[in-house]
């Protein structure tokens, strides 16, 4: 299941494109960017898609201003896939570009994400990646980087 994360934006146009002929939908809608992703797991664990003997159970998230470089996101092995975001280098687990089978997701339990915040809840001190990276380190499954995605950034340019 592909699923585009957006609150009340279309895919960007060359995410469109890579999604041209492929089965996807929209996320569920909310601001905060884990409660949609946690609401999307639901509804991808509560459909049952696809559990047609495709060989394909799992859930790829793009958020829609990413631009995935190739198929390497749907192609890779591994229960727990992403592409890191051009120019960055890193092997700090993204979910914006990112494939999670639905064992692994069954076996993390709920609040797959969360972003979290300091006492005064005026610091962030963990990303919602970072919350479910260490959710699937803690059951013995390692994010595996298979590739890079684009980031599509508007620009305002000013004489």
């Amino acid at each position: 299941m592909i699923v585009v994360m957006s609150y009340d934006e279309p895919a960007c146009k060359p995410l469109q494109l890579w999604l041209r002929g492929r089965q996807w939908e929209f996320s569920e809608r909310d601001h905060r960017c884990d409660v949609a992703r946690n609401a999307t797991i639901l509804r991808f664990l509560a459909t049952g898609y696809p559990r047609s003997g495709s060989g394909d159970d799992s859930l790829v998230m793009l958020d829609s201003d990413t631009v995935p470089q190739d198929d390497s996101i749907l192609t890779a092995s591994g229960e727990v896939a992403w592409c890191g975001y051009l120019p960055h280098h890193v092997d700090t687990f993204g979910s914006g570009c990112c494939r999670i089978s639905r064992s692994v997701l069954e076996k993390v339990g709920r609040e797959w994400f969360r972003h979290c915040y300091d006492a005064e809840h005026t610091r962030s001190v963990m990303c919602q990646c970072q919350w479910f990276a260490e959710r699937c380190l803690a059951i013995g499954v390692k994010p595996q980087r298979v590739g890079i995605v684009g980031h599509l950034k508007h620009q305002l340019l000013l004489p």
